[in-house]
């Protein structure tokens, strides 16, 4: 999938950053994890334009362009990924309704995490 940015498609250009859901950190490809004395950080950040690829642990995979990429990981695997996605300003109603047709094309709309971080 390869979404449109300000109505452009400029993916091609950006750098990319893979990353594996439950997966060792050493895994992630496209930045090293920060870390000290051989223990990552349980937070990490990308903060420039990158094209996020996104390996689900059902062995989906979620490819679109973020303008800022934020990580935590428990144990040493990844846990949470949240991307930055909008090249503007959008409304909410319309981001939440992106968000949650999304969830449903991932087979995820059902899940009870999602949900309550939709609602909140």
């Amino acid at each position: 999938m390869m979404a449109a940015i300000n109505g452009r498609r400029d993916n091609a250009k950006r750098a990319e950053v893979e990353v594996w859901m439950m997966q060792p950190v050493s895994r992630v490809k496209g930045f090293a994890w920060p870390a000290h004395s051989d223990k990552p950080f349980e937070i990490a950040a990308v903060e420039d334009s990158r094209n996020l690829k996104l390996h689900l642990p059902s062995n989906r995979e979620i490819n679109l362009p973020a303008k800022a990429i934020t990580f935590h990981q428990d144990n040493g695997s990844v846990t949470e990924v949240s991307a930055l996605p909008l090249g503007e300003l959008t409304d909410f109603q319309q981001v939440a309704a992106a968000a949650s047709a999304l969830a449903s094309n991932l087979k995820a709309d059902g899940d009870e995490n999602f949900r309550a971080k939709l609602e909140s």
